[in-house]
């Protein structure tokens, strides 16, 4: 329904022989505005149906914001409204002070403009800056953005634990460095995402459908906490080198970090693949891993009190991550469950 109107059944007609018609509705031409000869766009879904886009060049125009400092404006709010407008499709952010901006603002700016695929600073004076997006939102495939992130996620929990074990500060940091690159992938993916669900035009071109866009933001935004986790074990390293783990307790962590990893690795395959099997085996292994950390953690009491807590915040990390793919997993299971009920497949 739009604004109170109905479906509308409409007969399609044959005009000159060769031409199909359908007539608008005349109260929706009249709240858009629309009069005889206005241009409509028509964009074609997967499912055979029709959205029509009305006044489609008046879409394509770039967006753009104004964001106001003071001398008082602390940095994360200025953190959080560059992040909102790129997020939010405006393609030129204008920040503008009253006064000169400080030094430590323009920092925030500068750092948060690295976080953020395609966004560069175009024009800069003493008390303004301008960044604009350089980047098409059609650039990027999202899947393969998500294949991308998932990837690297993978990579960050596994050598967090080499890490850790090996007592190799500086692959911890490397790892820590990784995180970096995932939350890139993530903010322009969630761009992406919410423009195509405003969007039908650019869901069209991103060969996307509405419910791909839920499902997508659910997954994506579990892959950037699964390397949050692997950060934080990485970080979790560095007080631990030195003092090597007794073997059982090494042992047991490595099959524990297995386990993980196999759940989101397995999570992340059956997301990119459309593999329910898959899927459905991740969902299973949680409770296994649930029974084995839980003995785990008794074994740890015979640790010094400092090893104990970090090992048990390791282990949480793992748990989590556990848990996250285990959501990937289930996003999977849904959509296969949708597509049995008629939805289209991807």
């Amino acid at each position: 329904m739009y604004r109170g109107i109905p479906l509308e059944r409409r007969k399609v007609q044959l005009v000159g022989g060769s031409t199909y018609i359908v007539s608008l509705p005349k109260k929706w031409a009249r709240e858009l505005g629309l009069s005889s000869g206005d241009p409509v766009g028509i964009v074609p879904q997967a499912d055979g149906s029709l959205i029509l886009v009305p006044r489609p060049s008046e879409r394509e125009a770039r967006p753009e914001t104004r964001i106001e400092l003071d001398e008082s404006t602390r940095q994360s709010w200025i953190a959080r409204e560059i992040i909102s407008s790129y997020l939010n499709g405006f393609e030129r952010i204008l920040i503008c002070s009253r006064s000169q901006i400080s030094p430590a603002q323009r920092s925030e700016i500068i750092r948060v403009e690295r976080k953020l695929v395609g966004l560069e600073t175009v024009e800069e004076t003493a008390n303004e800056v301008v960044l604009e997006s350089l980047l098409r939102i059609q650039d990027l495939e999202v899947w393969r953005g998500i294949a991308r992130a998932h990837a690297i996620a993978a990579s960050m929990q596994r050598d967090s634990v080499g890490a850790l074990i090996q007592g190799d500060e500086q692959l911890a940091r490397d790892v820590v460095k990784r995180d970096d690159e995932v939350d890139r992938l993530y903010f322009l993916i969630i761009r992406q995402l919410r423009l195509a669900a405003k969007n039908p035009e650019i869901a069209y071109s991103l060969s996307l459908r509405p419910v791909d866009c839920l499902d997508l933001q659910s997954a994506i935004k579990r892959i950037e906490h699964i390397a949050d986790h692997a950060q934080n074990i990485a970080e979790r390293s560095k007080p631990l080198s030195g003092q090597p783990l007794p073997p059982p307790i090494r042992d047991d962590l490595l099959t524990i970090s297995g386990i993980a990893r196999s759940i989101y690795e397995g999570a992340g395959r059956s997301l990119l693949d459309g593999d329910l099997s898959t899927a459905n085996q991740v969902v299973n292994r949680r409770s296994e891993m649930k029974a084995y950390c839980s003995k785990f953690r008794k074994s740890l009491l015979r640790l010094d009190l400092s090893r104990n807590l970090a090992l048990n915040a390791v282990v949480d990390s793992l748990e989590r991550i556990a848990d996250y793919g285990t959501d990937i997993a289930e996003v999977v299971i849904n959509r296969g469950t949708q597509e049995e009920a008629g939805g289209a497949g991807r």
